[in-house]
């Protein structure tokens, strides 16, 4: 019987060739309309306001603090606009716990206040993505998110690259970072690499940068194997060739913007050979 390796690694390649290498969309008579996830659970893209001041889709309420202990004062979010006005009062989360509840929040919240934003595009070259454990070899190593601020730096110099997730940080000891791909469905995977558990999901389709191309907006929930680190980071993908590296947009963003931290000179990010000749 075959390794279980091998047959992952034959898993990979069949799914690639039927799903991430989409075909090419020429321009239509009609502009692709903006898809969303039902995971919103919005009428159409009026309804966003609403959604934004709505407890029932924020879900369970987070206490946030400011003030040093005897003077400590706490305010309750129950929702993704009082969120963002506590937050601008100076409170925010405490605990290891709450601090990754708070992302994991506020990651939900600009998924929602992104689609405002949202237009139908002219040009698709995302319309057949879906995730599978071949999109692996399309997707930007970015979308693994990385409490390192020297990994942030990498990987947003091999998102500039077109280095896919599946090339980044292997060698010839270790050829493959992914241990497990589970898909639960064409628009949600659970991934378990060598140091992280990851959820994705793909929660829009549609042109947030008014350049045209249709572009992917997805949500990912990342834990450390062994460790209390996570987070929830939203991102949105793009390319302009049918059989290309997904890209980040804006990709420069995610890096630390600690005072007393720069990129090492190696990482430049003035290239951009994703984009087609």
């Amino acid at each position: 019987m075959p390794a279980r390796s091998t047959l992952f690694a034959a898993s990979l390649v069949l799914t690639a060739i039927v799903s991430g290498a989409a075909t090419a969309q020429t321009e239509p008579t009609e502009p692709y309309p903006v898809w969303l996830s039902p995971s919103f659970g919005l009428d159409g893209l009026d309804d966003v306001e609403r959604r934004l001041e709505d407890p029932a889709w924020f879900g369970r309420s987070i206490p946030l603090y400011k003030g040093e202990r005897g003077n400590r004062q706490e305010a309750i979010a129950d929702s993704c606009g009082s969120l963002d006005r506590i937050r601008q009062e100076g409170y925010d989360a405490r605990s290891t716990h709450s601090i990754r509840v708070l992302r994991y929040h506020l990651a939900k919240c600009r998924a929602l206040e992104m689609l405002s934003e949202a237009k139908p595009s002219r040009i698709s070259y995302v319309k057949g993505v879906t995730l599978n454990p071949g999109i692996v070899d399309y997707l930007p190593a970015l979308v693994e998110p990385s409490g390192s601020c020297d990994n942030l730096c990498r990987q947003v110099d091999a998102n500039e690259r077109c280095v896919p997730w599946s090339k980044f940080g292997v060698s010839r000891l270790d050829p493959s970072i992914f241990e497990s791909i589970d898909v639960v469905d064409p628009h949600q995977m659970d991934v378990k690499t060598n140091t992280s558990l990851l959820t994705l999901q793909i929660l829009a389709r549609a042109d947030f940068n008014d350049d045209g191309l249709e572009d992917l907006l997805l949500r990912v929930n990342a834990g450390a194997i062994g460790g209390t680190w996570g987070t929830t980071k939203v991102y949105v993908l793009t390319r302009d060739r049918a059989d290309g590296v997904l890209r980040v947009v804006d990709a420069e963003r995610y890096l630390c913007s600690a005072d007393n931290y720069t990129c090492d000179e190696t990482y430049g990010y003035t290239r951009n050979p994703c984009k087609a000749n």
